[in-house]
């Protein structure tokens, strides 16, 4: 049985070799074999490791390299460990998270959450919400993300909302690839400022965001906005279909709506737990239509089964989830999103994708294919941002982290102190700085 004293010298080995920026090839670790792209390896052994694989990574100039293409280059064993790419969060709310112990618990609703938020942030200030979104990118990094997209309440312009400049503050900060949305209501869309608020978020490379309430999905807004996006150039992220509401789903008016407009951005539909409810015809329309329009899908379980089916005194019977395994049945990319941590909306959580993800294996019933899956917290977000990322790839940047797990229920139970990660190839320590090693350390 391996000991916290051997993953403690394999990671100090793997550290100095790394912050000495000579080529190392890190030999028998084990990764997703959705993750990786032109490396190859052999089959990862136990039946608790399925879709894994065992191979040798090779780091050199900040990218990761084919270790047969770095002969003679200084071996580090670290079997036992398992080696991710950068990891993406493509829907958190940094401008409300850690704020719980302001605003109180909410009721257990969505509207309850809405108005005790409402009611706290009009004191927060640009530096208040500064300092907590960096000690959440903070979080997020230890754990192993390189890319978080975060929404921002935008009920004015984005520029005069303290959330919106301090976000802008804390991207520019590096800590990890940080993108904006401008979260307003859709009918922000038939507004006289409208144009001002898109040349806005274009200005600030970001992302247009909309929250379209239970039982509002007017085709005609829907059309309005997307023309408004594709004018200046943006992708678009709706918060769509948020409850467990009779009627019909919003995400097939918006998906028409797509295709009617000939929308050329991408389009990334958060929630969709209505969805659960459509009869089974109107499951397969909806699902034939989002899967046509090209629309990505966030489930957020953690939010959704926190808020959903709530009465008082009553077992929830209904999962707040919108229909993962049949998106990906028909090639609709779907992910999986922090959303709310520590506010009105939701007072737990973490900024730990792993750990998320093993909370969406138990929501959604994932863990017969957790090999591919994997991938909603990885290449899946970041495509549906428009960035690179999400695989260990020959020339790919040496994004990652290591985990000192060689399995699935390792993996998704590792405590986030005990992981390694790498930014270009360079281990970054707990302060979030690169790992400073004299020569002394190297001898």
């Amino acid at each position: 049985m391996r000991t916290s004293t051997q993953d403690d010298s394999t990671r100090s080995a793997v550290a100095k070799a790394l912050a000495g920026g000579d080529p190392v090839v890190l030999a028998g670790a084990v990764s997703p074999m959705a993750l990786l792209s032109g490396i190859e390896g052999h089959a990862a052994s136990g039946r608790a490791a399925g879709g894994m694989c065992q191979v040798d990574v090779g780091i050199a100039g900040g990218r990761f390299r084919r270790a047969a293409d770095l002969p003679g280059t200084r071996r580090i064993l670290v079997s036992g460990w398992s080696l991710l790419p950068g990891l993406t969060d493509a829907h958190v709310h940094l401008d409300k998270t850690y704020t719980v112990a302001e605003t109180g618990l909410a009721d257990g609703t969505l509207m309850g959450a809405i108005r005790l938020h409402a009611e706290a942030s009009v004191r927060w200030t640009a530096d208040d919400h500064a300092a907590r979104m960096r000690r959440a990118v903070a979080e997020a990094a230890a754990a192993g993300t390189r890319t978080l997209r975060t929404h921002i309440d935008c009920p004015s312009l984005p520029e005069e909302m303290p959330g919106w400049q301090a976000a802008g503050a804390v991207a520019a900060e590096g800590t990890v690839t940080l993108q904006r949305s401008a979260l307003g209501a859709l009918s922000r869309a038939q507004g006289a400022d409208f144009a001002d608020r898109c040349r806005q978020v274009a200005r600030a490379g970001g992302v247009l965001g909309a929250f379209v309430a239970p039982g509002l999905a007017d085709r005609a807004l829907f059309e309005a906005f997307l023309t408004g996006a594709e004018a200046h150039g943006l992708d678009v992220d709706f918060h769509i279909d948020e409850g467990l509401h009779p009627g019909p789903a919003s995400l097939p008016v918006l998906a028409e709506a797509v295709l009617k407009t000939g929308f050329s951005g991408r389009v990334l539909a958060g929630h969709g737990c209505a969805l659960s409810l459509q009869t089974e015809a109107e499951r397969d329309r909806a699902l034939d239509l989002i899967a046509t329009a090209g629309i990505a899908v966030a489930a957020l379980p953690r939010t959704n089964l926190y808020l959903q089916d709530r009465a008082p005194g009553t077992t929830p019977l209904r999962r707040g989830i919108t229909l993962v395994h049949e998106m990906r049945a028909r090639g609709i990319p779907v992910l999986f999103g922090a959303d709310n941590v520590a506010d009105a909306y939701y007072p737990f959580g973490n900024y730990d994708p792993l750990h998320l993800f093993a909370e969406a294996t138990t929501a959604a019933h994932l863990d017969q294919d957790l090999g591919v899956w994997i991938d909603a917290i990885a290449g899946v977000p970041a495509r549906a941002m428009g960035l690179d990322g999400g695989r260990i790839a020959p020339g790919a940047p040496a994004d990652g982290v290591l985990v000192p797990a060689s399995d699935w229920p390792g993996l998704l139970t590792a405590p986030v102190d005990g992981r390694l990660v790498l930014r270009d190839g360079v281990p970054l320590g707990r302060g979030l700085d690169p790992v400073a090693v004299t020569q002394g350390d190297m001898a």
